[in-house]
């Protein structure tokens, strides 16, 4: 059935370095399972139906295994604490980054997943892994390092504080902003044909504004930290109004 389970807290092991796991398999149906806290290991696996799994919380140090298995499953990550990774399974998941203190790593997995990235903290690490199917990653807002791995297929990667909304054509509307960007981000489009990257800066909050743009990366624009990127077939880029400065270098071998 379309159960709801809520995990408050998990037994640990009574003595370090040793640790103890506990896992939750959920069954058929479109289930729930929100985890507030945890110590040591958590393995839930949402097997079949559309399941969504909530991360509120979970101790320091430890260690979470969220699988969708079958489904279209829905992860709300809400509080990133220890290493949390993320198995979405067959058919299309989204995963919504909201809070990441430590380590996050997704695997899309099969099926043309949806990744949103909300919030990371500073000194944290996030690696999403599109696997197969045509994968979207929207990154808004990141003060932790994050790295992008589209795989296989024809992946989109939106960097901009409204992605995945865009401006309309080639003439400017003023619609996002990258000032959120405040870490390295890192984005491999993989193997597929046509991969694309939207970085989108054209309602900044600043005017007058200096970029360089390289065969691999783009620097200056107020960002904290360079956005790498390789495997793209389009780079399409929106500033805002201003006397911006932009430099272009080099660009990579696709569509700019």
């Amino acid at each position: 059935g379309d159960d709801k389970f809520t995990i408050e807290s998990t037994h640990g092991a009574a003595t370090s370095p040793f640790e103890e796991t506990t896992a939750l398999n959920t069954g058929p149906g479109d289930d729930t399972v929100e985890i507030n806290n945890l110590t040591d290991i958590l393995v839930v696996t949402g097997q079949a139906g559309n399941d969504t799994i909530n991360m509120d919380g979970a101790g320091l140090g430890s260690s979470s295994t969220l699988n969708g298995d079958d489904g279209e499953d829905v992860f709300n990550l809400n509080a990133v604490i220890g290493t949390v990774t993320v198995n979405g399974g067959n058919h299309a998941d989204t995963v919504n980054v909201n809070d990441v203190t430590d380590v996050l790593v997704v695997n899309g997995d099969a099926g043309g997943d949806t990744v949103n990235v909300y919030s990371t903290d500073a000194g944290s690490m996030s690696t999403l892994n599109g696997d197969a199917g045509n994968d979207v990653f929207n990154v808004r807002a990141m003060n932790g390092s994050v790295e992008v791995h589209g795989g296989a297929d024809n992946d989109t990667v939106n960097v901009a504080s409204l992605a995945p909304l865009l401006p309309n054509g080639p003439r400017t509307t003023p619609t996002g902003t990258i000032d959120d960007i405040n870490a390295l981000l890192t984005v491999d489009g993989g193997s597929g044909v046509m991969d694309v990257m939207n970085i989108d800066d054209s309602a900044a909050a600043t005017s007058n504004k200096s970029g360089i743009l390289t065969g691999n990366s783009l620097t200056g624009l107020g960002l904290e930290g360079p956005i790498g990127y390789l495997g793209r077939e389009k780079l399409s880029i929106w500033l805002g109004s201003g006397a911006n400065i932009f430099t272009i270098n080099s660009t990579h071998s696709g569509e700019t």
